[in-house]
């Protein structure tokens, strides 16, 4: 029975495919179970050395040298495939140097004696180191097959977490379905997928993609996964919505990239979802906020202008006009019942406002309290006309209460501003302003016309006068004319007042309430006024000069001038530098 053990151990070690693995890699070395062993082969040796005449008197009867020493050395042999099983390297160090002196000490005694008897001993030593050098290479081959087999399985390990525990939806697809091979039949969708999609592996398995994609999304993404199957293109990314099966929809950037399975085949493709839900909201929120007024809800002056670019672009377009309905009285509410109150009522009139839109008349917020109309393939001024006397009524019954009024001014978008937002803005500005200024009792409602171009060109050419002024260039047109102001008890001249004059060559003399209301809209007043003053304190030197030393020159300020922070340093300086009596300005 005890021979049979190294036979055992060849036989496993020339066919390992069927060695079953009964240890762990990891097994640590017992270096009490070796010592032990060592000890009880040296022992056995020792017994076989000098105690085998007396093996009959310990057993009772007589054995024979040969069958001893047979029985001793198949112990040493299992000693010695003991400790290479058991013990490692360890182990197997100490048999082999066993062995080794074993052998030696055969070999020994075979040349000292010159007699046969210790050559059974030499082949069986002989046999045990192949044996146990066999089991040796076996077990290093073993261990390095079952470290491998163990990091294989930590891979997969590692891999199968990534996938389970990816914030990142992952399904192998098969052309327009989620596959079902059985190879991948617990890597084929992940949690994550799951969870976005809002439906089980089991139902997304029984799902095609094209039926729980947005509609409004599908044609992109089976344009672009045409292109992908024809290989044109070797991946492809897309934003794109799902359905989920309450009816909602959610947000996704999707990859699509492709897929080789472990036979090598590539009829799979890898998909990989990420939520965009929260970020297609803020989004969303951001573009709205973006184009819309927060208070009225309505499209703003960006939109307005990007949507009149957009028209202008049209081959054919039929007529167009913009509707503008000023409210700027509104802010008397603010001044009378606070600001809230009034922006609760103008939130009122543009909800009751709101019911004039349609697809011909969109409203859009452009300023303050001012609202335009876009109206688009409307009939004649007649249908314009009767449009806005609704909305004038409409707006009358909010306002005429508290006693204000407002505007409407039509601009018709024709050939000659058709492509300029910009100036089609100012002129519906004007026209607007201009129909709220005339004072009716009810809104009145004016079309931009050659009266109010005129009034527009004028303006600007006035605007333009006073600009060269300010830079020094054709000063002589303006001037200023000194009115005098008599003491009715003494009949006397006291003093003087400045009074400011403009002449254009193309208008002539231009009232002083016209010119300098433009000088206040075009901010031209500041210097314009700091140059006036000047001319009067040198009208007032020159007087003084002459003996007139308690005459005074009165000189108008715009208000405009008072509110800069400036305005005192600066009226100092120059009576300084004039050098006049301050008593008397």
């Amino acid at each position: 029975m005890i021979i049979l053990i190294p036979i055992l151990a060849t036989s496993h070690t020339l066919q390992k495919d069927k060695f079953g693995i009964i240890e762990s890699i990891d097994k640590k070395t017992s270096y009490v179970s070796i010592f032990i062993s060592i000890i009880i082969y040296i022992t056995i040796a020792m017994i076989q050395m000098w105690f085998s005449n007396s093996i009959e008197v310990i057993v009772g009867f007589d054995l024979g040298q040969p069958v001893v020493r047979g029985v001793i050395v198949q112990i040493q042999m299992f000693i010695s495939v003991y400790l290479v099983l058991k013990e490692n390297r360890p182990g197997y160090i100490a048999s082999v140097l066993l062995n080794t002196i074993s052998l030696i000490s055969a070999i020994g005694f075979l040349i000292k004696s010159n007699s046969p008897i210790s050559m059974p001993g030499i082949i069986s030593y002989s046999g045990v180191l192949v044996i146990i050098t066999l089991i040796k290479i076996y077990k290093d081959k073993n261990a390095a097959y079952i470290k491998k087999i163990d990091a294989q399985a930590a891979k997969e390990k590692f891999f199968s977490s990534v996938f389970k525990q990816a914030p990142v939806g992952i399904a192998v697809m098969n052309n327009q379905t989620h596959t079902r091979k059985e190879g991948f039949e617990d890597i084929n969708v992940n949690p994550r997928y799951e969870q976005i999609m809002g439906r089980s592996k089991e139902e997304l398995e029984k799902t095609s993609w094209l039926d729980i994609t947005h509609p409004d999304d599908l044609q992109a993404d089976l344009e672009l996964f045409e292109k992908f199957q024809r290989k044109e293109i070797d991946h492809y990314s897309i934003e794109k919505r799902y359905i989920r099966p309450d009816g909602s929809f959610i947000w996704t950037d999707m990859l699509v990239a492709p897929f080789t399975t472990y036979d090598g085949k590539f009829d799979d493709h890898f998909c990989a979802i990420t939520d965009i839900t929260k970020r297609k909201e803020f989004e969303e929120n951001l573009k709205y906020n973006n184009e819309h007024d927060m208070l009225t809800g309505l499209y703003n002056r960006s939109v307005l202008e990007k949507t009149l670019e957009q028209e202008a672009a049209k081959s054919s377009m039929g007529k167009r006009a913009l509707i503008c309905v000023n409210l700027s009285q509104m802010h008397i509410l603010s001044l009378r019942y606070g600001f809230h109150y009034s922006k609760r009522k103008l939130k009122e009139i543009v909800d009751a406002t709101k019911g004039f839109c349609s697809d011909n008349y969109m409203l859009f917020n452009t300023y303050e309290n001012h609202f335009v109309f876009y109206a688009k393939d409307y009939k004649d001024k007649t249908e314009l006309k009767e449009f806005c006397e609704k909305v004038s009524r409409k707006l009358n019954s909010f306002l005429r209460v508290y006693g204000i009024n407002g505007g409407i001014g039509i601009v018709e978008i024709n050939e000659p501003n058709i492509k300029d937002a910009d100036q089609l803005m100012k002129m519906l500005l004007i026209t607007s302003e201009t129909a709220l200024k005339n004072n009716r009792k009810d809104i009145e409602i004016l079309f931009y016309g050659e009266e109010i171009e005129t009034r527009v060109t004028r303006e600007i050419e006035i605007s333009r006068q006073l600009e060269d002024i300010a830079a020094g260039i054709n000063t002589e047109s303006m001037h200023l004319q000194y009115q005098p102001i008599v003491d009715i008890d003494t009949d006397y001249v006291s003093g003087f007042e400045a009074l400011v004059r403009l002449n254009n060559e193309k208008y002539g003399q231009i009232a002083p309430d016209e010119f300098i209301a433009i000088a206040e809209k075009t901010n031209m007043i500041v210097i314009l006024g700091e140059k006036i003053i000047k001319e009067a304190l040198t009208f007032l030197r020159m007087l003084n000069e002459k003996t007139h030393e308690d005459t005074a020159v009165s000189i108008n300020v715009s208000m405009i001038q008072l509110l800069k922070e400036d305005f005192a340093d600066n009226l100092l300086g120059i009576i300084r530098e004039m050098d006049v009596d301050p008593k008397n300005i």
